[in-house]
């Protein structure tokens, strides 16, 4: 509660990605309307109604992790050592309620190396019983040898969100795993 610091460029990289996954967040929430009534499906009760808002949710979502990565950099890259917000593990005048060490900034620069291709539509996410949340819920959908496109699920979202999983049609957002779009590492 009585953290003090020196706002940098880090710090800044921080707020900015961010901001980028807030507005994302807002713009997924307005792709879609609520639209029931006593005679409607539930699982029908939200309507695509913006398909473009999803595009743009995508690319914020992009640009968000992008700068993540380059806040990561930017933090390894400090040499000072004066109230950092967000301290790399040579900094010990750090006001982060979690210490980072080197292998949090490791695994940070490996998850980023598989997300922002992922989310660009440059790897697939596939079926692997070892991933869990919606992730894992995604890959699951598809076949052996196809991978779940991200990018291609933002670009053609689903009209009924809430039956998503529930349809057989889900296999629209798979795409053959090849040279061109091999499987993310995730």
């Amino acid at each position: 509660l009585h953290a003090t610091t020196r706002l940098d460029q880090t710090d800044i990289l921080w707020g900015l990605s961010y901001h980028y996954y807030a507005e994302a967040l807002v713009e997924l929430l307005l792709s879609y309307q609520y639209q029931g009534s006593a005679s409607a499906r539930t699982d029908q009760a939200i309507r695509l109604a913006h398909p473009e808002n999803m595009r743009r949710a995508r690319q914020l979502i992009v640009n968000g992790l992008k700068t993540s990565e380059k806040m990561r950099l930017s933090a390894l890259a400090e040499t000072d050592d004066d109230m950092e917000w967000l301290g790399n593990p040579r900094q010990a005048s750090s006001v982060f309620p979690v210490p980072l060490d080197d292998a949090d900034f490791s695994i940070w620069g490996e998850l980023m190396g598989h997300l922002i291709p992922l989310f660009q539509g440059k790897t697939l996410l596939p079926p692997s019983e070892q991933m869990s949340g919606p992730l894992g819920a995604m890959g699951s959908l598809c076949p052996t040898g196809k991978g779940f496109s991200v990018q291609w699920f933002f670009e053609h979202p689903p009209t009924y969100p809430l039956e998503f999983f529930n349809r057989r049609d889900t296999a629209r957002f798979c795409r053959k795993i090849d040279a061109a779009r091999p499987a993310s590492g995730l």
